[in-house]
């Protein structure tokens, strides 16, 4: 995916009301982790345990805002980790 598609999807995301946009986030989660358990490799399992992580963790941030929009919820780099794991 280039640049250009990523700032795209990121925008399509960020016009979401935040229940939504937090729901979405979950399922690119599920959706990673999903593609976890076929990885090929164990450093492809890693990176998808990982991205999945980071997409739990935009939602959990997301829905611990008081208003749910906060940039620190949603503009997070992508592999930014909290340390938050899957709770």
């Amino acid at each position: 995916m280039s640049g250009k598609q990523v700032h795209s999807v990121a925008r399509a995301f960020d016009a979401l009301p935040p229940p939504e946009r937090a729901r979405r986030y979950r399922q690119m989660a599920k959706a990673a982790l999903d593609m976890a358990g076929g990885a090929p490799t164990s450093e492809d399992k890693a990176s998808y345990i990982s991205l999945s992580a980071s997409w739990h963790s935009l939602a959990t941030n997301l829905e611990r805002e008081p208003d749910g929009d906060s940039p620190a919820a949603t503009h997070r780099e992508p592999g930014e980790d909290t340390g938050a794991g899957l709770n």
